[in-house]
Order: structure tokens, then C-alpha cells, then sequence
């Protein structure tokens, strides 16, 4: 019985700490209903396609872990992570240390200018599908600089370059992130 409390409650921190995520989707599903209600688009079947849309940004986070980021401090953290089996850390530590990873490469305005030019030309030349996916990326992104806004106090660097550019953070901000997290772990 013990055994799967604890697992429950695991799955739980989880859900909690990954609730990011869960936003991202219910801004899209609200951007179906608006689209629906307002804009006529009643087409059926949109919803799977503004999840999709409302997920595969992130993808690029997992991008960067496993290719053009491999070997930043922020993959070094995670791969320690993985490696201990501390995963109630790694979760805290992706959720906080996300916003600081300088280095993604489509999290940028020029990319979500691109992603508002699709809307657009979908929306105009009657393309549901596309304009529903190309929006709930719009939505995404939005939501991501409102993000940066709430949990820095400023936009994320990230989002006025292009390309992966050279503005790492520093490892004393990722040791720093680490000795927090850890910190709290060990109280519990």
C-alpha cells in the first residue's frame, strides 16, 4: 500500500510541476472555440490539431537536449539527473531552468512572425487545419514571452535572435538553480 501512495504521489509532483504544458493546451482549445464561435470555422476534428500545435514547440527543447545542445551546462544538469535517478529534481529542474536556456534556436520572434504569416494566409485562403495548427503555435509562443514576463520579470534574450547565437547563461545560474532544488529536496 505504501509503495503505491508513494507512487501516486509521485505521478502527482509530476502533473503538478509539468502543468506548463497543460496551459499550452487549454489556450489552444480555446483558440478552436474562439475560432469556431467568431471566426466560422466549424470544421470537426480540430482539437486534435491545435493540441499538436500546441505541443510540438516544446519538441525543440528535447531537440536541443539530444542534438545542438548536448553539451551545454543545461544538458550536463539533466543528464546527472538521469543518470542518480533523482527525478523529482529533474522535473524542478527543467520547470525552473527552461526559462533560462538561452540557446533554443525557434524560440524567437522571427519564427513566431513566420507562424502568424501562416495563420493568416491559412485563415484567408480557407485552410482550417492549417490555420487552427499555425494558430495554437501562435498561442504558444505568446504564451511563453507572457511566461518570461511572469517568471523573470523580463522577456527571455532567447526571443530577439536568430539562430542558436552565443548567449549561454552562465553556470553559476544552473548551480545555482541546483542548489536550490536540492536544497528543498533535502528537507522533504
Amino acid at each position: 500500500m505504501r509503495k503505491t501512495a508513494a507512487r501516486l504521489k509521485g505521478i502527482a509532483f509530476i502533473f503538478w510541476h509539468a502543468r506548463h504544458m497543460l496551459y499550452h493546451i487549454l489556450l489552444s482549445m480555446t483558440f478552436v472555440w474562439v475560432s469556431y464561435k467568431y471566426l466560422g470555422i466549424r470544421q470537426r476534428g480540430l482539437f486534435p490539431v491545435a493540441i499538436l500545435g500546441a505541443v510540438i514547440p516544446d519538441f525543440e527543447h528535447i531537440l536541443f537536449f539530444f542534438t545542438y545542445g548536448k553539451h551545454t551546462e543545461f544538458s550536463k544538469y539533466i543528464k546527472m539527473y538521469i543518470k542518480k535517478h533523482e527525478w523529482r529534481i529533474l522535473i524542478r529542474f527543467v520547470e525552473i531552468g527552461h526559462k533560462y536556456n538561452t540557446q533554443l534556436r525557434y524560440h524567437n520572434i522571427y519564427i513566431l512572425s513566420v507562424w502568424i504569416l501562416i495563420a493568416f494566409l491559412s485563415y484567408r485562403m480557407f485552410m482550417a487545419p492549417l490555420f487552427i495548427f499555425s494558430g495554437a503555435v501562435v498561442t504558444h509562443y505568446l504564451f511563453d514571452i507572457v511566461d518570461d514576463l511572469a517568471a523573470l520579470g523580463k522577456i527571455n534574450k532567447n526571443w530577439f535572435r536568430w539562430g542558436l547565437g552565443n548567449q549561454a547563461v552562465g553556470k553559476q545560474i544552473w548551480d545555482m538553480i541546483d542548489r536550490r532544488i536540492t536544497k528543498k529536496a533535502s528537507r522533504k
